[in-house]
């Protein structure tokens, strides 16, 4: 009998899967019949894995990145994003749940349970001044080039020590 209950409540996070991913495909239907003129679609949805150099190409080409988990741990999209951009001038609008919001500040920081104001994010992010985009992702290419696996070692082993005024991690965080 416990195998079988445990054969539904796996059943349940997949059927919950597939119900979303099924909102999510007729949510993109409704948006590119909506805006789509002149043979330009205003989104590419791309169900899919990719490998290293696909998915780095696509980070390059994007013009903006929206990272909004919920609530976030170790997630590094916003940092490969960043990465991608080495002389680029992408925007990372990021939500402020994410792990990554309290380091890579100069993001269009937004709460992602606010449709409203992810929207205008977005729309910050796609009409910000070229100078702005470049100034805020040299910020970003900065911070993931000095806080590397190196530097997060140190402040990590410094905080397990006990001298939390030394570590790192308070530059890190907001002014």
């Amino acid at each position: 009998m416990q195998g079988v209950l445990g054969s539904e409540l796996l059943l349940e996070p997949v059927e919950r899967n597939v119900q979303i991913a099924q909102t999510i495909d007729e949510t993109v239907g409704r948006i590119v019949g909506r805006f789509t003129a002149n043979g330009r679609s205003p989104l590419v949805y791309l169900y899919t894995s990719f490998d290293h150099e696909q998915l780095a190409a696509y980070y390059r080409a994007a013009d903006v990145a929206l990272v909004t988990p919920l609530r976030d741990g170790m997630n590094l999209v916003a940092k490969e994003y960043v990465a991608a951009q080495s002389g680029g001038d992408g925007v990372l609008v990021l939500s402020e749940f994410a792990g990554a919001a309290r380091e890579l500040r100069e993001a269009i920081l937004v709460n992602p349970y606010e449709t409203d104001a992810v929207a205008h994010g977005i729309a910050t992010a796609l009409t910000m001044p070229a100078n702005e985009r470049r100034a805020r992702m040299a910020a970003h290419l900065e911070r993931v080039r000095t806080h590397d696996v190196g530097w997060w070692t140190s402040a990590f082993l410094l905080l397990l020590s006990g001298r939390h005024d030394e570590t790192p991690l308070r530059a890190a965080a907001p002014a």
